[in-house]
């Protein structure tokens, strides 16, 4: 499975909007990458899952920096993307 079909499975099943309803509440890493990887049917080698946890660790920090920008209420989201 390419890492695309897991991105666009992870949109689908609406995994944003769970970690979103998630922001005040301790979110266990590991947990949630087992979770997850048994929600999309994905077998994580043993040799990599310390790597998955560790990025999906940086990914939240991330997620924290963007989820605490407010945006005015007069910002519209874009149809399509154009760099």
């Amino acid at each position: 499975m390419s890492v695309n079909a897991i991105f666009v499975q992870i949109r689908d099943f609406g995994i944003g909007k769970l970690l979103k309803n998630m922001q005040n509440q301790e979110l266990d890493i590991n947990k949630y990458v087992e979770q997850a990887g048994l929600l999309l049917d994905l077998h994580i080698k043993d040799e990599y899952y310390d790597g998955v946890v560790a990025n999906f660790t940086r990914i939240q920090a991330i997620a924290q920096l963007v989820n605490s920008l407010t945006l005015p209420a007069e910002v519209e989201t874009a149809p399509v993307f154009e760099p």
